[in-house]
């Protein structure tokens, strides 16, 4: 890779590297310490390598905790407007007062369920957590696993399902969780069949922060759900396509990273061969580009995989 680097690229790596800086000093990179940027950045040794890594950086979307309280807020929030306004037979709710106290009975009337419930330390139990501990929804509403939900349903009015999850990434995780059988105790069956068996019309929603457009098209393809997204990620977000970078480098930005599998052991692509530029202050998604987060005794990462450093 030899490409040679005009003066305003040099400039530019210095506005992104100072701009780091200043984010992680005031916690906007909440899990990220100074030191680990310095250190990371002091493994790129030509004006080429820092340029690209500094693109990349560039391009990352990270969402810290504040950024994924008003996401899925937002788009819990539009879940229980289509919910309620599919139960509304005149324009009486254009109300203010009716309107609100709609969308107040529509919350009583819902089972709120993490995505994967196989261990509380997941990414959707984060955000269940979330969405009650800001007051969004009652415990009354949370389910702590399926079998929970799925006894709340039988014995309570209730008007829509919501999973909740930070992300989704390929949609593999979504899809398997819902459509694959599995033992609900009382039967081997897959969740979306049990639904469907205790309330054959009800409607089931997954509410997520952030989705790629073609997951969230898979899906509900393959699953029925009813898919909310606050931010839709396309391949502008995606390292490996052209329209991710500047029209002059996107061949020399993928040798790059190409170099860098090869030289220092850091895959250039993740889960099922996606490489997207995000990432979360509680941790990377493993759709995220290896880049940013892939680390081993020779190479530290641009940001942590999981946690935060200290």
């Amino acid at each position: 890779m030899t490409k040679e680097i005009p003066v305003e690229a040099t400039e530019f790596v210095k506005t992104v590297f100072d701009k780091i800086s200043t984010l992680i000093k005031y916690g906007v990179w909440g899990n990220v310490s100074i030191d680990r940027f310095k250190r990371w950045r002091k493994q790129f040794t030509t004006e080429e390598q820092l340029y690209y890594a500094a693109y990349l950086a560039y391009q990352l979307m990270f969402y810290n905790k504040r950024d994924v309280i008003a996401l899925i807020n937002h788009s819990f929030t539009e879940s229980i407007r289509e919910i309620a306004l599919a139960s509304i037979n005149d324009s009486s709710y254009k109300q203010k007062d009716i309107w609100r106290e709609i969308i107040l009975q529509t919350k009583q009337k819902i089972l709120v369920c993490p995505l994967a419930t196989d261990s509380a330390a997941s990414s959707s139990f984060m955000i269940a957590r979330i969405l009650r501990d800001q007051n969004i929804i009652t415990e009354t509403e949370l389910c702590n696993n399926v079998q929970d939900m799925i006894y709340k349903l039988r014995r309570r009015e209730v008007k829509a399902i919501i999973f909740v999850d930070d992300m989704i990434g390929s949609g593999t995780q979504a899809i398997e969780f819902y459509t694959n059988r599995t033992d609900l105790g009382e039967k081997y069956i897959s969740i979306r069949d049990m639904i469907a068996e205790i309330k054959p019309d009800i409607p089931v929603y997954l509410t997520v922060a952030v989705a790629p457009h073609d997951a969230v098209l898979d899906v509900i393809d393959k699953t029925g759900l009813r898919v909310i997204a606050a931010e839709i990620l396309t391949e502008k977000n995606d390292v490996q396509k052209e329209s991710f970078w500047f029209p002059e480098d996107f061949t020399n930005g993928i040798e790059f990273l190409n170099d860098l599998e090869t030289e220092k052991n850091i895959p250039s692509k993740g889960y099922r061969e996606k490489s997207w530029a995000v990432t979360f202050e509680h941790g990377a998604p493993d759709v995220s580009c290896p880049f940013y987060y892939k680390e081993h005794s020779e190479w530290i990462s641009l940001i942590r995989y999981r946690g935060e450093d200290v």
